[in-house]
Protein backbone atom coordinates (compact mmCIF):
# COMPACT_ATOMS: atom_id res chain seq x y z
CA UNK A 1 0.00 0.00 0.00
CA UNK A 2 1.15 3.52 -0.68
CA UNK A 3 -0.08 6.82 0.64
CA UNK A 4 1.70 8.72 -2.14
CA UNK A 5 -1.61 8.86 -4.05
CA UNK A 6 -2.79 11.44 -1.48
CA UNK A 7 0.19 13.77 -1.93
CA UNK A 8 -1.85 15.81 -4.41
CA UNK A 9 -4.15 16.92 -1.58
CA UNK A 10 -3.35 20.56 -0.96
CA UNK A 11 -2.95 21.11 2.78
CA UNK A 12 -0.13 23.45 3.79
CA UNK A 13 0.32 21.68 7.15
CA UNK A 14 0.69 18.14 5.73
CA UNK A 15 3.92 17.00 4.06
CA UNK A 16 4.41 13.80 2.09
CA UNK A 17 8.19 13.53 1.51
CA UNK A 18 8.80 10.88 4.22
CA UNK A 19 5.48 9.05 4.09
CA UNK A 20 7.05 5.84 2.75
CA UNK A 21 9.57 5.84 5.63
CA UNK A 22 7.22 6.87 8.44
CA UNK A 23 3.92 5.31 7.37
CA UNK A 24 2.02 8.59 7.82
CA UNK A 25 2.40 12.12 6.46
CA UNK A 26 4.16 14.73 8.56
CA UNK A 27 1.90 17.41 10.06
CA UNK A 28 3.36 20.81 10.91
CA UNK A 29 4.69 23.99 9.31
CA UNK A 30 7.54 22.07 7.69
CA UNK A 31 9.41 18.80 8.07
CA UNK A 32 12.41 19.43 10.34
CA UNK A 33 15.83 18.96 8.75
CA UNK A 34 17.33 16.33 11.02
CA UNK A 35 19.53 13.26 10.76
CA UNK A 36 17.54 10.03 10.74
CA UNK A 37 18.32 9.13 14.35
CA UNK A 38 17.41 12.67 15.46
CA UNK A 39 14.16 12.53 13.49
CA UNK A 40 13.07 9.40 15.33
CA UNK A 41 13.88 11.02 18.71
CA UNK A 42 12.20 14.35 17.97
CA UNK A 43 8.98 13.22 16.34
CA UNK A 44 6.02 11.10 17.38
CA UNK A 45 3.01 9.50 15.75
CA UNK A 46 -0.29 11.13 16.65
CA UNK A 47 -3.87 10.20 15.86
CA UNK A 48 -7.02 12.27 15.46
CA UNK A 49 -10.39 10.67 16.21
CA UNK A 50 -13.17 11.51 13.74
CA UNK A 51 -16.73 10.41 13.09
CA UNK A 52 -19.46 10.99 10.56
CA UNK A 53 -22.83 9.83 9.31
CA UNK A 54 -23.18 9.52 5.56
CA UNK A 55 -26.20 8.92 3.32
CA UNK A 56 -25.25 7.19 0.07
CA UNK A 57 -28.24 8.72 -1.73
CA UNK A 58 -26.63 12.17 -1.42
CA UNK A 59 -23.80 12.60 -3.96
CA UNK A 60 -21.66 14.80 -1.68
CA UNK A 61 -22.11 12.61 1.42
CA UNK A 62 -21.42 9.46 -0.59
CA UNK A 63 -18.23 11.02 -1.93
CA UNK A 64 -17.05 11.81 1.62
CA UNK A 65 -17.93 8.29 2.75
CA UNK A 66 -15.91 6.83 -0.13
CA UNK A 67 -12.98 9.09 0.80
CA UNK A 68 -12.97 7.69 4.34
CA UNK A 69 -13.16 4.13 3.02
CA UNK A 70 -10.42 4.75 0.43
CA UNK A 71 -7.99 6.22 2.95
CA UNK A 72 -8.71 3.38 5.37
CA UNK A 73 -8.21 0.76 2.66
CA UNK A 74 -4.83 2.32 1.81
CA UNK A 75 -3.60 2.40 5.41
CA UNK A 76 -3.68 6.10 6.32
CA UNK A 77 -6.91 6.08 8.32
CA UNK A 78 -8.27 3.22 10.45
CA UNK A 79 -11.95 2.50 10.88
CA UNK A 80 -12.72 1.62 14.49
CA UNK A 81 -16.52 1.38 14.25
CA UNK A 82 -19.02 1.22 11.44
CA UNK A 83 -22.78 0.74 11.41
CA UNK A 84 -25.01 0.61 8.34
CA UNK A 85 -28.77 0.73 8.02
CA UNK A 86 -31.41 1.26 5.39
CA UNK A 87 -34.83 2.79 5.89
CA UNK A 88 -37.76 0.75 4.56
CA UNK A 89 -38.44 1.54 0.92
CA UNK A 90 -35.10 3.34 0.44
CA UNK A 91 -32.47 1.82 -1.87
CA UNK A 92 -29.66 3.84 -0.28
CA UNK A 93 -27.72 3.24 2.93
CA UNK A 94 -26.96 5.33 5.98
CA UNK A 95 -23.48 4.71 7.36
CA UNK A 96 -22.11 5.88 10.70
CA UNK A 97 -18.31 5.59 10.93
CA UNK A 98 -15.71 6.34 13.60
CA UNK A 99 -12.11 6.46 12.40
CA UNK A 100 -8.66 7.66 13.34
CA UNK A 101 -6.25 9.61 11.14
CA UNK A 102 -2.51 9.11 11.65
CA UNK A 103 0.26 11.69 11.38
CA UNK A 104 3.88 12.19 12.36
CA UNK A 105 4.54 15.41 14.29
CA UNK A 106 7.38 17.13 16.12
CA UNK A 107 7.42 16.42 19.85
Amino acid sequence: MSLIKYAREARPDVHWGRVELDGFPFRGKEVPLLKEEEFADRTTKTFDAKNGTFYTGDKEQNSLYLEVMDKAANGWWSIIFIERWRNPGDNHMWIYIEWIEGYVQAK
